[in-house]
């Protein structure tokens, strides 16, 4: 894999313009976000920069790690979340919701695995 930098790029740019005439389509005004803004800057700016942390720590798995093994990883996360929200906020999930986490879960790891690469001799 040999543009992730390039990759996460056009991902964080098409994102807001992707998303965009969504906002616009229900109503969004500017006096809207200015106020959402002005109130969560400090927890909006901690987002962007462990976002930054995480994509930059993935980017550099890739070089060192096949790509599927990095979906395999990335597909598991929500899970990981999940058992954050029990310790963290005693949120305990639902039946369904631990379902659809199993079924994205195991379906993106389904996905990614081929045979012959490093994670399938791992399974082994």
């Amino acid at each position: 894999f040999t543009f992730p930098l390039a990759l996460t790029g056009a991902h964080m740019l098409l994102n807001p313009v992707l998303l965009l005439p969504v906002m616009l389509a229900r109503g969004a005004k500017w006096q809207d976000f200015s106020q959402t803004l002005g109130a969560q800057w400090k927890g909006i700016v901690l987002v962007g920069l462990l976002n930054g942390v995480q994509i930059a720590l993935n980017n550099s798995s890739l070089v060192v790690m096949e790509l599927s093994l990095n979906q395999v990883v990335r597909a598991a996360m929500p899970v990981f979340v999940a058992l954050l929200a029990v310790a963290i906020e005693g949120r305990v999930p639902t039946a369904s919701d631990l379902a659809c986490l199993v079924v994205i879960s195991v379906g993106v790891m389904l996905a990614v695995l081929r045979p012959g690469t490093v994670l399938s001799s791992d399974l082994k």
